[in-house]
């Protein structure tokens, strides 16, 4: 056996570190690096698809034996049982792109997967806190905009009695809505997740691994064709609606306006490289659109 595969097949090992880093490194600081929890499916795509389904499993146990002992030293269990969540993602998204499912596929059984995740995760939060999680997420916003709306309301906040009448209406305008559009938000945060994810894991197991992407260049992305019947069904909904009927159908729309705007970008790339336009001036277009 050559030092490469013997490399290869040791369960502890400096990629074993760097996984288990990126599980145990949100639940150290979680105040700045919280954003890394929407990003964990990618090391576990990572870990599956380079030593195998059985293996990559074994080699995943261990990294999250050591981030879980961590978080308990630490006496944060609970964003580690967060981190748990992307784990199903993680092994849904390797299965499709070892089978080579087609891009769409792989996105929606995510979507299904991360949204059941999070449900379960949050339902069992509520059941032992007793707390209910979206109930205190409104709760939070209202407080969010009533304390805004009290801080440029004051005389001294340097607006005109006007402006700070037009955004005293605008506030409570939203905090109104906030129960029509809200599950359209968290359904769209959960969409862009997958996508990252996807998107993440498809050029990292090209460089790391040196094989083709499992889901092809992202310009190469479609959406079915018959998924343009979601937002006229959204629209028609809206229109024709009302209570929680209109809702949905803004929370459906929301959802699909987000699906085609990654369709858009992925056909923006595919345009920008059949005219060979420079990777730089690539990065500084999408950072605009952004």
């Amino acid at each position: 056996m050559s030092a490469e595969t013997k490399q290869n097949n040791s369960f502890f090992s400096f990629e074993t570190l760097i996984v288990s880093a990126l599980f145990f490194i949100p639940v150290l600081s979680p105040a700045f690096f919280g954003w890394l929890h929407g990003l964990l499916a990618v090391p576990v795509v990572y870990m599956l698809l380079s030593h195998g389904m059985k293996s990559g499993t074994i080699h995943l146990g261990i990294c999250l034996t050591v981030a879980g002992v961590i978080a308990l030293a630490v006496n944060r269990a609970e964003i580690m049982a967060f981190s748990l969540t992307m784990i199903p993602l993680g092994y849904t998204l390797a299965h499709s792109a070892s089978t080579r499912e087609q891009p769409s596929l792989s996105g929606g059984k995510g979507f299904a997967v991360l949204a059941a995740s999070w449900f379960v995760f949050w339902l069992f939060f509520a059941m032992l806190t007793e707390i209910n999680p979206y109930t205190q997420l409104i709760q939070s916003i209202n407080t969010g905009l009533q304390e805004a709306g009290e801080l440029y309301s004051a005389q001294d906040s340097g607006l005109s009695e006007e402006a700070r009448y037009s955004l005293k209406l605008l506030l409570e305008e939203t905090r109104k809505g906030i129960p029509s559009f809200l599950p359209g938000i968290l359904a769209s945060i959960v969409l862009v997740t997958v996508w990252l994810n996807m998107l993440i894991s498809n050029r990292l197991v090209e460089r790391l691994l040196r094989i083709n992407a499992p889901w092809g260049p992202y310009g190469s992305w479609k959406l079915p064709e018959h998924l343009v019947w979601l937002p006229i069904a959204a629209v028609m909904l809206i229109l024709t609606g009302s209570g929680q009927v209109e809702h949905a159908g803004t929370w459906l729309f929301m959802l699909s306006a987000v699906a085609y705007l990654f369709q858009g970008l992925a056909v923006c790339l595919s345009l920008l490289h059949r005219w060979h336009v420079p990777r730089y001036l690539r990065a500084v277009i999408f950072f605009v659109l952004a």
